[in-house]
């Protein structure tokens, strides 16, 4: 045989090679066509979906920015000037302190003076109305307006402002004008805090004392790594305060790479199974279509055509089809996830946080993948292909040996359906409910988990008994916090007061155990040593008799939990400052407390200025299980009976920490309106109240966004899956057309040609089916342990998987009938010839 070297020649063959099979050339661009359309929709949408929910649930004060600096006009100026600074606004406060009308309580809300761009970059999109203009001008969020009744424009507000006059602190009324309402960015917070803003002369005009160093500097970056998801923000932040010399940086983003992958994780396997799907439907087409051509080759090397002319002239072929394919799947694709996704995400509460994908990522990814895709899909088969000698090529018949290939391409969409309809529709409002709220519901004062802007003002003792007092109230059961005075931490730029912490006198085991862990690297912030040589924990009191159901939030690492014994006032529990669990297994055991301890405790009395000492012995050695603050014991390091709580802390009464409301009926909103006017009495905004009743609305609403986009998905899924089945079966059944021509020449009917197929297609589901039901409970299991969702549904996920084998039984059927009719088109005569 010679070796033919007209290039010429080869490439005219492609052409026409291409040309005289035009139907299997747009079946190849469709397959092309199909899986570009769908990563390309499928990245648009997907990370549109993954990073709308993600901001609009992670939302902060300055949501569209990475985080912020406190500092002076003179910091921003300098900030503005950096070349990692995306952009810049400048926030001023108007207020020492959170407003202090009554109407607020329970909500921190902040009065803010903000600079124009500042609306533009945080989604601060008008409702109605206005931006202020004037010093007696207000713009309000919706979620305040409808809070404080306001429907209309022009209302007036007064607003309790904490202004300073001669370097004191005083209360001054200031009515001002509702202008304008806003659509609420931080709707997912707005029952803790809130923020208004007024024009920047209000501080001159009214606060004009205020420090110039309290401002608040929001901050977009532009040299974040967006392969670290945003773990970096922090060192950047930190960074840039060194730079413009202010005083401080603070940001949501705090997590580590590795708890940042673990979140995005889920998105990237979705995607990735994607992907394999697209692989399995564009390796179908190929291998069944260059099967169909190896008679040609044979020919082809017959004439002097050589192996290396043979691929070159098919991959000629291949890059056309796949060029038009790929453009036209990429504009199809992005077009489409442009024009959905941000329809889709209307519908829920999470669109002003909407951002399109970047175009040019998205369409580097699906060309690359699309590309290399198409690649690895025909030049493995193109290899073997090659291969063949002219006798062997005239000899061969297509079969489909790679049963593996069809079952796993099944599977894909199978299993990642599976998990998105268990996460998406099994999402249960009463579960999500119960975590957050241990009773009907619970007054809470703030220092109970963070630092105070002004001077701790604590709950009355006369609260809870009028609380007690409401006809829908079974009990009121009060919890103690210790707290020590004075709690001033004084900074450059601010002062905060200290939550709820306490001096213990540090001695024999415990002092043992605390400076063990002090003496650590970077375990220092986890308590607080102080000068004469003690240290401030966190204690609580609370009533033996919820001992038991608190006990569902903590986890018992030595000893047991007995009510009378801790009602007898000898016993406590402990909980080691370590709350990270970083120094497990660095502090020797003998270091450590552990149960059936008798420990000489000696607690600080800022009253008397004396010790109160106690002997008492640790019941328990216990640590945090609880993710959502729901548990009265939360961090506390040393818990116990409220009456040896009492006896240790004379000023008791001044130490509330919670009020947990008990009723054995479900609360209404007039009775939780009742409950809050009792509050409201106190004049006091450091209280906050959270509710069944409340939750249930948030829940409830936060499922319907949920919802409709697992629908949503579980549709594009479900495209997925059924063109990946139809394409899988029927060149599975085309490969088979030899075999299938010798049965009916000896007599096979159509009835039993169909049967045979129905078997053949049904089995390779039932096998497909077999792994999802494995790996589909397996991460449906996974994702849905995400504090997002709301655990397994066993009965959702049977349900579906029982409604997806009805469905591939009713698919195979379908197909199976339409290939019977297809393959009798012609007579077994007429078949036979076209394989001489």
């Amino acid at each position: 045989m010679f070796e033919n070297n007209n290039k010429k020649v080869v490439k005219k063959l492609a052409i026409k090679n291409m040309k005289a099979n035009r139907n299997r050339s747009l079946i190849m661009v469709t397959a092309i066509f199909l899986t570009t359309v769908l990563i390309s929709f499928v990245l648009t949408a997907g990370f549109s979906f993954f990073t709308t929910m993600y901001e609009a649930s992670e939302a902060a004060p300055g949501p569209g920015a990475d985080g912020a600096l406190t500092g002076s006009k003179a910091a921003y100026e300098k900030v503005v000037l950096q070349e990692q600074v995306e952009w810049a606004d400048f926030v001023r406060k108007c207020s020492t302190s959170s407003l202090h009308n009554d109407e607020f309580a329970g909500v921190q809300t902040e009065l803010f003076a903000p600079d124009k761009s500042f609306y533009t970059h945080n989604y601060i999109i008008l409702a109605k109305g206005e931006l202020p203009k004037e010093n007696t001008q207000i713009l309000i969020s919706d979620t305040l307006a409808q809070k404080l009744g306001l429907q209309e424009l022009g209302a007036e507000i007064p607003l309790q402002v904490v202004v300073l006059q001669d370097g004191k602190e005083l209360e001054t009324k200031i009515p001002m004008e509702v202008c304008g309402i806003y659509k609420n960015p931080l709707a997912n917070i707005s029952n803790y805090y809130e923020e208004i803003y007024t024009a920047q002369g209000f501080i001159d005009a009214y606060n004009p004392e205020l420090s110039k160093n309290q401002n608040l500097i929001y901050v977009k970056l532009n040299n974040l790594n967006p392969f670290l998801l945003k773990s970096d923000v922090f060192n950047k932040l930190s960074d840039l305060t060194k730079a413009v010399n202010a005083d401080s940086a603070q940001t949501r983003h705090y997590m580590e790479f590795a708890y940042s992958f673990v979140i995005a994780l889920p998105l990237l396997f979705f995607v990735m199974l994607i992907m394999l799907s697209g692989y399995f439907l564009i390796h179908n087409v190929f291998s069944i279509s260059l099967a169909s051509d190896i008679r040609w080759f044979g020919m082809m090397k017959t004439i002097g055509t050589t192996k290396k002319q043979l691929r070159s002239m098919y991959m000629k072929q291949i890059r056309f089809l796949a060029c038009a394919g790929i453009f036209l799947g990429i504009l199809s694709g992005y077009g489409a996830g442009l024009l959905l996704a941000p329809e889709v995400i209307r519908m829920t509460d999470y669109y002003l946080y909407y951002k399109a994908p970047n175009l040019w990522l998205i369409l580097c990814f699906t060309v690359l993948f699309s590309w290399l895709t198409v690649w690895i899909s025909c030049s493995r088969t193109l290899q073997k292909a090659a291969s063949y000698s002219p006798i062997e090529a005239a000899r061969f018949i297509p079969r489909h040996k790679n049963k593996v290939f069809t079952v796993i391409s099944f599977a894909l969409s199978g299993i990642v359906f599976l998990t998105v309809c268990n996460v998406a529709f099994g999402y249960q409002v009463e579960k999500m409910v119960d975590r957050h709220n241990q009773d009907e519901a619970r007054i809470i004062h703030i220092a109970s988990f963070w630092d105070l802007n002004e001077p701790y003002k604590p709950i009355s003792k006369e609260l809870p008994s009028s609380i007690e007092k409401l006809p829908f109230v079974e009990r009121v059961d009060v919890i103690y916090r210790a707290k020590t005075m004075p709690d001033l931490i004084e900074s450059v730029s601010q002062k905060m007061y200290e939550s709820f912490l306490a001096e213990v006198k540090l001695e024999g085991k415990l002092k043992e155990e605390i400076e063990a862990i002090a003496q650590l690297q970077g375990s220092r912030n986890f308590v607080q040593l102080l000068s004469n040589g003690n240290a401030k924990l966190l204690i609580c009191g609370l009533p033996a008799q919820r001992l038991e159901q608190e006990a569902a939030y903590i986890k018992v690492l030595e000893g047991q939990l007995d009510t009378e014994k801790f009602k007898s006032g000898g016993y406590i529990l402990y909980q080691d400052v370590d709350y990270l669990n970083v120094t497990d297994q660095q502090i020797e055991q003998s270091q450590k407390i552990h149960a059936g301890d008798v420990l000489d405790l000696s607690f600080y009395d800022d009253i008397t200025g004396a010790y109160q000492a106690k002997q008492l012995t640790v019941m328990a050695v216990v640590r945090k299980m609880d993710n959502y603050g729901t548990g009265n014991i939360y961090y506390s390091n040393i818990i116990m009976p409220d009456t040896l709580f009492q006896s240790i802390y004379p000023d008791y009464g001044e130490r509330i920490s919670s009020i947990q409301i008990v009723s054995n009926n479900c609360l209404n909103e007039q009775q939780i309106e009742d409950i809050t006017d009792l509050m409201k009495k106190e004049h006091n905004i450091q209280l906050r109240i959270d509710s069944r009743y409340e939750d249930m609305d948030y829940y409830t609403h936060r499922k319907a966004a949920i919802t409709i986009l697992g629908f949503f998905l579980a549709l594009v899924l479900g495209i997925i899956g059924v063109s990946n089945m139809v394409n899988t079966l029927i060149t599975d059944t085309l490969a088979q057309k030899k075999t299938i021509l010798i049965f009916q020449a000896v007599g096979m009917t159509k009835k039993q040609l169909w049967r045979s197929l129905f078997k053949n297609n049904l089995r390779l589901c039932l096998i497909s089916a077999g792994i999802m039901l494995v790996a589909g409970s397996y991460l449906t299991v996974t994702v849905a342990s995400s504090s997002m969702f709301t655990g397994f549904n066993p009965t959702l996920f049977g349900m579906n998987f029982l409604l997806l084998l009805i469905f591939m039984a009713a698919l195979c059927a379908t197909i199976s009938f339409f290939m019977t009719r297809q393959l009798n088109k012609k007579s077994v005569v007429e078949r036979l010839r076209s394989f001489e």
